[in-house]
């Protein structure tokens, strides 16, 4: 039984398939050890006092007592859903941890609330009940579904079969007895229940969860989502909802880029259960598409605020990314199913851009407050007008969806590190802990590593079989050491990306050396947001400029890059005493006179003064904000 997001994949064409057993040590000086530790004793709990505080919990108990005022938007019972689902792989971390958030009051609140004909949605359910399944565009209410349903199958897997798992199977009935089958085509404008579905088929071996996820991802594209909008919440025209396309069409990521990204995840999961290759062509399509094409550096997708959508090609502005952290968070599932369905190494190193850079950077190092939009360039003096672009990291946001899916997806990573086939152990990402299967063959290995500070990932075989240890070595990394039981490996085998460990045996030693240097990134050219601009990184890390640590006399936008000098790397302690690399670099800053008109017909060169500029990486920047920030920084010319 696998015990992760994604588990019980049957079929024999996949590449690799999740392992049996994954377990961080949380005694690790390492970055993501520590994140995971503090997500359960910090994150979730936080999270579950703000629904608490802001009256998400208490929705759910006022479908059935009338002296409770329902409080929040239509789509607050999602947040419970999600942070339920954080908390349950949490609690594996944390055996405190759901008698702190009070999980078993919680679950009894949402029995209550839910209908005798297995419904649950407290807007709905105390606000319109005559609008029930009448608003398909914009009413949520199978996205809400989706993240109930999530949470139950999280619950299967790691308490066992319980009351989440009971509702949410009697929610998912409901919805194959009514829009399954030979019933009129439905879908939810924001996709999600999809992927939910098939992840509940794949608990259940219930074909009917299946057959229902596969109707409604085959009937988008005709615009009758669209169609389905009684105007009491926002207009929902056919891209944005992803309803403009066929999913066996659409190449292009567009829209809503949450919705395309879980509208993704679905498709891959039915290609993962179906083996249609044409799911998979069109989808990798779609994923150069958005990588290649709409991706800022740092893993961010989205450059609109406009509907939180995707631009065009290139259309890539740095202090206008709006770059929500729920959109990576789902780019990053969407890709893990790619990389389990093609074994494809480039799969895996967008996992790790995603998870070090953008999602990292997402949450505060008090883990108390996070971003939802994150920019690659933040002005020192920028105003937000709403609060899913503030200066500062927030603890709660009106439209609260990416904190508990920060909590879902690090209470979770470790499986996303290895995978197996009949003749390969594939580590993908490098984290510290215990990592074990007996799907195929029986191991189980051990990793030690401070990556991404350190470059060195340690593997203790404890017990294999007859596979093959397979290594990736990232796209970034020039070059690259091995060493088993002590002694260098002169030109290890490497195949597709990864270096191949052959006839390995109880007790070897091994470990892989990355060379983790500093380099300068430079802007395709039709990027002209950032053309004539440089980025710094050093191994998965993309860098910032950040004020809070260069003199306070700078502004950012006066500050300039020389790339001629060498780059001056010194050890750094974050707020929580985990060593970082900060790195100096020779640059200059503009000696100018702001009165005046911007515009003259005159070219002027403005004075220049050297200096020092220190850049951290950018999961780091802004603890606390105290100025701006850019990643892409004007290159002296």
């Amino acid at each position: 039984m696998i015990r992760g997001p994604v588990g019980n994949l049957v079929s024999t064409k996949l590449h690799s398939k999740p392992i049996a057993s994954a377990v961080l040590d949380h005694d690790a000086d390492s970055f993501m050890s520590n994140w995971q530790k503090m997500n359960a004793s910090v994150s979730i709990p936080h999270i579950f006092s703000k629904l608490n505080d802001v009256g998400s919990i208490s929705n759910l108990a006022a479908v059935v007592d009338p002296s409770l005022k329902r409080k929040g938007l239509w789509f607050t019972d999602s947040d419970v859903f999600k942070a339920l689902e954080a908390a349950i792989w949490a609690s594996e971390h944390d055996p405190t941890l759901l008698r702190k958030i009070k999980f078993d009051e919680i679950l009894e609140t949402i029995a209550r609330a839910q209908d005798a004909d297995g419904y649950i949605n407290s807007w709905f359910q105390i606000e319109a009940r005559d609008l029930q399944w009448k608003d398909l565009a914009s009413g949520h209410e199978m996205y809400t579904a989706g993240h109930l349903i999530q949470a139950g199958v999280a619950e299967s897997r790691i308490i066992g079969k319980g009351k989440l798992f009971d509702v949410s199977v009697k929610f998912a009935d409901l919805l194959v007895k009514k829009f399954g089958g030979d019933a009129p085509y439905a879908a939810d404008g924001c996709p999600e229940v999809e992927t939910a579905l098939i992840e509940l088929y794949r608990e259940t071996e219930n074909q009917a969860y299946l057959a229902l996820a596969e109707k409604m991802l085959e009937g988008r594209g005709t615009g009758f989502i669209s169609s389905q909008n009684s105007g009491k919440f926002h207009p929902s025209p056919p891209v944005y909802i992803q309803d403009h396309m066929s999913i066996r069409e659409s190449d292009q990521v567009v829209g809503h880029c949450v919705r395309q990204m879980y509208l993704n995840t679905g498709v891959l999961d039915l290609y993962l259960e179906t083996h249609d290759k044409a799911l998979l062509d069109i989808q990798e399509k779609m994923w150069e598409d958005s990588t290649y094409t709409k991706m800022y550096l740092t893993g961010g997708i989205g450059s609109r605020h406009r509907d939180e959508s995707f631009g065009d090609s290139f259309e890539l502005p740095n202090d206008r990314a709006y770059a929500e952290t729920c959109a990576s968070i789902a780019y990053y599932m969407w890709t893990w199913r790619l990389l389990l369905a093609t074994g494809r190494r480039r799969y895996a190193d967008l996992m790790e851009q995603l998870a070090y850079n953008l999602i990292a950077g997402s949450t505060s190092q008090d883990f108390k407050r996070f971003f939802y939009s994150n920019p690659l360039h933040r002005r020192a003096d920028h105003l937000a007008a709403f609060d899913e672009e503030s200066s500062e990291r927030m603890d709660w946001f009106r439209v609260s969806c990416c904190p508990p899916n920060i909590g879902r997806l690090v209470a979770s990573i470790e499986q996303y590190a290895v995978s197996e086939n009949p003749s390969e152990v594939l580590i993908h990402q490098f984290l510290h802990g215990d990592f074990a299967s007996v799907i195929y063959q029986p191991w189980k290995i051990s990793t030690a590593t401070n990556y991404p500070q350190s470059g060195s990932l340690k593997i203790d075989i404890k017990e294999f079989a007859d596979q093959v240890l397979k290594v990736r070595i990232p796209e970034w990394c020039k070059t690259f050491q091995t060493v088993v039981n002590g002694k260098k490996v002169e030109s290890p085998s490497l195949d597709s990306g990864y270096v191949a460990l052959k006839n390995c045996k109880s007790g070897d030693q091994v470990e892989i050396i990355f060379a983790m240097e500093f380099e300068y990134v430079y802007p395709h050219a039709l990027l002209d947001a950032s053309r004539g601009m440089v980025a710094v990184r050093r191994g998965p890390e993309i860098y910032a400029l950040d004020q809070s640590w260069n003199s306070s006399e700078l502004v950012v936008e006066h500050l300039q890059i020389k790339t001629d000098g060498k780059f001056k790397s010194e050890i750094a302690k974050d707020l929580n005493g985990l060593e970082f690399t900060k790195v100096k670099v020779n640059g200059s800053s503009l000696v100018v006179d702001r009165s005046g008109p911007s515009y003259t017909s005159e070219s002027k060169s403005p004075r220049e003064k050297e200096i020092e500029l220190v850049l951290v990486p950018y999961s780091r920047w802004g603890n606390p904000v105290t100025g701006g920030m850019r990643v892409w920084i004007p290159k002296v010319s």
